[in-house]
């Protein structure tokens, strides 16, 4: 299992709003930290339903709270060789339709195919996913 750590939330946060934003670590750390379950066989689409659901519950920085959380996630997916199914339109949009219906999350997880091969650094698939947001007119 791969995790997105406190400071690859800072950053994507950061590449979201353009700017450093103000937060509360204990915060900022305890939503992070949302991204663990319990039990050492809990498959990696548990793990990404209650980061989305989880980090839906803390507001840790001063703004773009739901976009870093949505980008999370997709990253978190991507890290874990995990896809969306059936999901239509941009994802990060559809994040935001579900980021309180863990069943609706974990209905739309599957493995992914393309796992094999060297990990890919989280930073890669951050920018990958960042790329999913609209250009600013």
């Amino acid at each position: 299992m791969r995790y997105l750590t406190v400071q690859d939330m800072l950053w994507i946060n950061l590449q979201v709003t353009g700017q450093p934003q103000k937060f509360v670590y204990a915060t900022l750390e305890e939503a992070t930290f949302t991204q663990y379950v319990y039990g050492d066989s809990t498959p990696a689409a548990e793990h990404a339903a209650q980061f989305l659901t989880g980090w839906a519950k803390f507001q840790p920085f001063s703004a773009g709270n739901e976009l870093t959380g949505a980008v999370a996630f997709l990253t978190f997916l991507k890290l874990n060789s995990l896809e969306l199914t059936g999901v239509s339109g941009n994802p990060l949009t559809w994040t935001e339709s579900v980021k309180n219906d863990r069943a609706a999350v974990l209905a739309a997880i599957s493995e992914s195919h393309d796992g094999h091969g060297e990990p890919t650094p989280a930073r890669a698939i951050i920018r990958d996913v960042l790329a999913l947001l609209p250009i600013p007119a």
